[in-house]
């Protein structure tokens, strides 16, 4: 192997799948337009919070969090529109790295403050729903915020890979077979 010339063994198949799906069908493309609406649920769930005072942020949550916080949930509707607009995968890679650091950065920081209450996790939802938050600790609110920091590592990782390795397969020149190749036959 000479540096990054070539992906190693491992890879080779994920960058050959990631190929040939570089194009992004418009079902996928719908997916994204699902994936977003479930971001703007997700930070008006969290803007009911602060809005609402319900504990869930405590004081350390200050202005620099809920900038970096709300950045890096909303940035997916960055990621998501791009995927729409280019409708190719590999283009869109610089966009998701960009992405995965702000969410890797913004994991860390809020590991360090936690300026989070989760026993008032629940609170913005209508009583019935409750429960399905109420068991949320903050200890298993950190190990949530850990395990998302390690997928923000991991999809860092595998996110430059493809980036490179599909980008280098798919600026080479397609290579024709030999039916291709043969002048017509005439008739």
């Amino acid at each position: 192997m000479n540096g990054f010339s070539e992906e190693p063994n491992w890879m080779r198949k994920m960058v050959s799948d990631a190929v040939k799906k570089d194009i992004i069908p418009l079902p996928d493309k719908i997916g994204q337009v699902v994936g977003m609406v479930f971001i703007v649920i997700f930070v008006a769930f969290f803007v009911k919070h602060q809005t609402d005072s319900t504990g869930f942020f405590t004081s350390e949550f200050g202005t620099a969090e809920a900038i970096v916080f709300y950045a890096a949930a909303l940035f997916g509707l960055v990621t998501g529109s791009a995927k729409i607009v280019f409708g190719r995968k590999n283009r869109v890679r610089p966009i998701e790295l960009i992405g995965n650091i702000l969410w890797i950065v913004v994991s860390v920081w809020m590991l360090v403050v936690f300026p989070f209450d989760f026993a008032h996790l629940a609170d913005v939802l209508p009583e019935y729903l409750q429960p399905l938050l109420d068991w949320v600790s903050n200890d298993i609110g950190r190990i949530l915020v850990v395990l998302g920091t390690i997928g923000g590592f991991i999809a860092l990782f595998i996110t430059s890979m493809l980036y490179i390795f599909v980008g280098k397969r798919l600026a080479e020149p397609v290579e024709k077979t030999e039916e291709e190749t043969q002048p017509p036959e005439n008739l």
